[in-house]
């Protein structure tokens, strides 16, 4: 769980403001790693970014244990609505003390 990096930035300045509520936490991919082979094929993610709710990644979140899905890397969206461009991967999730360990796996 984390905030988006201007609500990080200003959280404490936040709290200090009347009647601004403080951000709430959301699932998001804090830690990211894109292998070598990955980026030649063009593939792109970015850390910080929102987990969808409808991700294997949020249900394992929630319920523990493992799990896989076929899911697609446009489901990935910004606050502000930009998208990863739109390709079939296999998410390989796995839940950890307070995280999800997640592997996306292209199938292109």
């Amino acid at each position: 769980m984390a905030l988006r990096k201007v609500e990080s930035a200003n959280a404490s300045q936040l709290g200090l403001r009347m009647g601004e509520p403080k951000p709430t936490p959301a699932l998001r991919a804090v830690h990211v790693t894109v292998n070598n082979s990955a980026r030649e094929i063009g593939l792109r993610f970015y850390p910080n970014w929102r987990v969808p709710s409808e991700s294997v990644i949020s249900r394992v979140f929630a319920n523990g244990g493992y799990s896989e899905s076929a899911e697609d890397l446009s489901w990935w969206v910004t606050s502000d609505g930009n998208s990863l461009n739109p390709c079939p991967v296999l998410v390989k999730a796995k839940k950890g003390w307070d995280s999800v360990q997640a592997l996306l796996v292209p199938q292109i």
